[in-house]
């Protein structure tokens, strides 16, 4: 049997998190798509309790990153990146979590897309490391005043 832990392969969190169609509030937890009567559900199934329907448009992944201050981040979180740097200056914007060619990224302008680990809190096996200061500050349901 192949010891996977010793490679470092099936330790990522994977944790969905969608909009209950019911209170409007974030549910947490396993993803579950089921297909009823012809009609396909969205459910999060957090640990403690049933699953709940969520809406489909909402159903958001777990990055396995966390910023700054320990918040798990998730697609369609707004990120606030400060320190960075545009022509010399530093310089605080707001960006949107989204994954796309097999990673998280946050859009960066004339660079395109700019991976999110470039900017976030890592946690490896030598150390913890602060990149740059990565705060989750809302999300695209909750708060899309938040982007410009």
């Amino acid at each position: 049997m192949i010891d996977y832990k010793k490679y470092g392969i099936g330790e990522r969190e994977i944790e969905f998190r969608g909009v209950c169609q019911k209170t409007r509030g974030l549910v947490c937890g396993d993803y579950v798509r089921l297909v009823l009567g012809g009609n396909i559900h969205e459910y999060i199934k957090p640990l403690d309790s049933k699953r709940i329907e969520v809406e489909y448009f909402s159903v958001a992944q777990y990055t396995g990153l966390k910023d700054k201050n320990g918040k798990k981040i998730f697609e369609g979180d707004i990120v606030e990146l400060k320190g960075l740097r545009y022509y010399s200056q530093e310089v605080t914007e707001n960006f949107k979590v989204y994954f796309k060619k097999g990673r998280f990224c946050v859009y960066g302008g004339e660079n395109g897309d700019v991976s999110l680990s470039d900017f976030c809190f890592v946690r490896d096996s030598r150390h913890d490391d602060y990149r740059n200061d990565c705060i989750v500050i809302g999300n695209i349901f909750e708060n899309p005043e938040l982007i410009k």
